[in-house]
Order: structure tokens, then sequence, then C-alpha cells
């Protein structure tokens, strides 16, 4: 069935429902930005999570290699910063006596000095008392 033009069944859109229509598709993508920039701060806190593990790991190899080298671990504390790709990283080591007789106990823990609120992923490991 066809309609003229100037006959009562033809109808179109008004400009309110086309502004309507807008204005709505408009609130939904700024819902999806937001929830994308959202995702992307929750991304990179969990590469700093994941980058500050990998490292604390990797001291907690080189102080046990040192402990392996030396014939043992000076109990007291020292602290440093990573170089290169993970400069943004501080560390700090403690050895210390611990409740087993024996044993020595070993804090690596691994930060970025420059996150807000600051997060340190610490490990523990316990090594022989030479």
């Amino acid at each position: 069935m066809m309609f003229r033009i100037g006959s009562k069944l033809a109808r179109g859109f008004t400009f309110i429902e086309i502004m309507l229509t807008v204005v709505i598709l408009s609130i939904g993508i700024i819902g999806v930005i937001r929830a994308y920039i959202f995702s992307l701060d929750a991304l990179g806190v969990s590469q700093g999570y994941i980058d500050a593990a990998s490292l604390a790991e990797g001291k907690m190899i080189e102080t046990k290699q040192v402990e392996i080298e030396n014939g043992g671990l000076p109990q007291g504390r020292s602290e440093g910063a990573f170089q290169g790709r993970y400069d943004r990283f501080n560390w700090e080591l403690e050895v210390g006596a611990s409740d087993i007789k024996g044993l020595n106990t070993v804090k690596v823990a691994v930060f970025n000095q420059k996150a807000i609120p600051l997060r340190k992923f610490t490990l523990v490991s316990y090594v022989e008392n030479k």
C-alpha cells in the first residue's frame, strides 16, 4: 500500500523524538567509555602487582644465591632501587631471627614509590642460621 505525502497516514519522526534518541544514545556511549577507562586503570594496577611480584621473586632468588655463596646471611636490613625498565620500583630486604630455632626470616618487599596509595608486595622465606 502506498501513502501520499500529504495524507494523514504518512508519518515520520518529530524533531523531539530524534533529539531524545540522540540523548539516550549519548548517555549509553558515555557509560561505555567510562567503563573502558576504569578497566584500563585496573589493568595498570594489575600490571604493577605482576611486576612487583616478579621483581620480589628475583630479589629473593638473588638473596638465596648470596646466602649459598657466603655460607649464610648477616642479620640486618638493606634497601635499594631497581634499574632500567623497573626504575620506579624500590626494594627492602630484612634478615632477622625467627621463632623457629636454627632459622632466620628473610623478608623481601618491593613497592612502587610513586604509586598512590603505596602498595607493598612482600615475600617471606626462611634460611638456615649459620
